[in-house]
């Protein structure tokens, strides 16, 4: 299953409308029909005509077939961070914006910040922290009740 086809249908079923449906999603409305086709090609269900009605079968017949879902939600998920995040990050050069919007704060505002990521840090220690004597207790729970 195709991780656009599956975002073209959604998209449609939102609007119950292909032309408000590939507008949105800035393809032509033939294309999005030929994606819609190709998924009801894929589930073996006519999804044209598209209703609430017909939404809900899709997403029953998604169901039954549940076992295929994790793995397209997983390699879509590893297309996307693979492929495109690269792409996403390099295009928009985070690490530009970061620079001009702390240089554009003055001294009491980068002092500021700096405290707020410092608090946000210490919370994460003290939060591991209090995962690792969690575990630790129950390892010595663990321990104690085994047999002598």
């Amino acid at each position: 299953m195709n991780f656009n086809h599956l975002r073209y249908f959604l998209k449609t079923a939102e609007y119950l409308n292909y032309t408000k449906a590939a507008e949105e999603l800035l393809i032509a409305r033939q294309s999005l029909r030929q994606a819609i086709s190709s998924l009801e090609e894929e589930i073996g269900k006519e999804l044209s005509g598209l209703s609430e009605k017909r939404v809900g079968e899709f997403f029953s017949i998604l169901e039954r077939q549940g076992a295929d879902l994790p793995d397209v939600i997983e390699k879509s998920y590893r297309y996307l961070v693979a492929e495109k995040l690269p792409v996403i990050l390099t295009a928009v050069r985070f690490s530009d914006i970061v620079e001009d919007r702390i240089n554009a704060m003055d001294v009491a505002q980068v002092e500021e910040l700096v405290l707020v990521i410092m608090k946000k840090e210490l919370g994460a220690v003290i939060n591991i922290g209090a995962l690792i004597g969690f575990i630790l207790g129950l390892i010595n729970v663990a321990i104690l009740m085994l047999p002598s």
